[in-house]
């Protein structure tokens, strides 16, 4: 099996962006696409990158050069499994949500308590006042 080698193209601008999303999608590789950040991942083989129009990166890289697009090409280094940064990506997300959810349940009880107190020193402070009359 051919080794993983993935890119990462940043737009600069929306244009740019639009129109190379729309190639990069059609591409014939695993393509991710980030609209918020402008960005696309693009993961192909070995194998596959033959240097003519078949191959991905070269085409995305004419697409860039033919049509003056402000687009950066960066290689990643290291092998990415999409499926599995997704799927860790995920379980962060859930963490993040129980932390959420937990802090938000302290939050409430501290705010009924500090409710309740002030509630009472309230109430001790009418009586205190009816006492001295």
């Amino acid at each position: 099996m051919a080794n993983k080698i993935s890119y990462l193209y940043t737009a600069h601008d929306k244009k740019s962006f639009d129109f190379f999303a729309a190639d990069a999608a059609k591409c014939g590789a695993i393509v991710i696409i980030d609209p918020e950040k402008q960005t696309i991942l693009l993961t192909t083989t070995e194998d596959k990158m033959t240097g003519t129009s078949d191959d991905p990166v070269y085409s995305l890289r004419e697409i860039i050069h033919a049509n003056e697009l402000n687009v950066v090409a960066n290689l990643i280094v290291a092998d990415p499994d999409p499926i599995k940064e997704i799927a860790d990506l995920t379980k962060k997300n859930e963490a993040l949500k129980a932390d959420r959810d937990r802090y938000a349940k302290w939050h409430s009880e501290a705010y009924a308590r500090e409710d309740r107190i002030k509630k009472q020193v309230a109430a001790i402070a009418v009586l205190v006042d009816a006492i001295g009359q």
